[in-house]
């Protein structure tokens, strides 16, 4: 018997998380009781991820990093471009409000005002590190 290294298999996390993306309306806690729910269904930890992925933790991970998925209270997710958007849009205005170059954004004070624009800490460091 020889064994044969295989390729990892990482369109498959894609199609996983794409499934129930994070959205403004989670963010925001808008969403009614019932939708919550299914959602939570549809959510998958590190380990779910390996088991269900045909690659290593290494592969798994890089993989996760160019879908710029984000771990968000112990469940892999990928943002919604309609969020990071929103983001993007209020890091615009908070730019133009006081006076920032965006060549210079120092990200913990720009994280600091987006979060208190209502925007998790968590998300906007991940939207610096997409930027990045």
């Amino acid at each position: 018997m020889e064994l044969v290294e295989v390729a990892p298999r990482l369109d498959n996390p894609k199609l996983i998380l794409s499934e129930n993306l994070y959205s403004s309306d989670e963010a925001l806690g808008t969403e009614d009781l019932e939708f919550m729910e299914r959602s939570m269904r549809r959510l998958y930890t590190w380990d779910d991820l390996t088991n269900m992925v045909l690659a290593s933790d290494d592969e798994l991970r890089t993989g996760l990093q160019a879908l710029s998925a984000v771990e968000i209270d112990g469940y892999w997710r990928i943002v919604d471009e309609k969020y990071m958007d929103m983001i993007l849009r209020m890091l615009f205005h908070n730019s133009v409000l006081n006076d920032w170059s965006l060549d210079t954004l120092i990200e913990d004070k720009v994280v600091s005002i987006l979060e208190s624009d209502g925007f998790p800490r968590k998300l906007c460091y991940h939207f610096f590190a997409c930027l990045r």
